[in-house]
């Protein structure tokens, strides 16, 4: 389930995926907003917070890795931020080991700090780097 929330910073997009995500969450909810984002000449700067219960379902997983492929390879030019707040330990180590690959600007935050990734998704510079 992607929950998408209200309060981000003007120019960014963020949601919360916890429980089961779905094709539907992809299909639905993610994907035409980060479409409308890329249309829209805007560079991507984008927050997610994953809770420690999320799963993927099969039809997710698919749908993630053709998103993967349309924003990671024929968009990449497009991100500029991308935030994964997580007290998920296997992500943070994953994303170090792969920020090489990943277009952008990439950190993870703890979710207590929640708050200072939506300010540094945002393009603030004074947030300080501890990832």
């Amino acid at each position: 389930m992607i929950e998408l929330f209200s309060d981000m910073p003007e120019g960014t997009f963020g949601g919360r995926i916890a429980g089961t995500l779905t094709r539907d969450d992809y299909v639905i909810t993610l994907l035409p907003v980060l479409r409308k984002m890329r249309d829209s000449g805007r560079p991507l700067r984008v927050l997610v917070l994953l809770e420690p219960d999320f799963v993927e379902e099969p039809g997710a997983v698919w749908e993630g890795l053709k998103a993967d492929i349309e924003f990671g390879i024929f968009w990449r030019q497009v991100w500029e931020r991308f935030a994964i707040v997580t007290d998920i330990a296997w992500v943070d180590k994953a994303v170090r080991l792969l920020s090489w690959l990943i277009p952008g600007e990439m950190r993870v935050f703890p979710t207590v700090e929640l708050d200072a990734a939506k300010v540094w998704v945002a393009g603030s510079a004074q947030v300080p780097h501890n990832h």
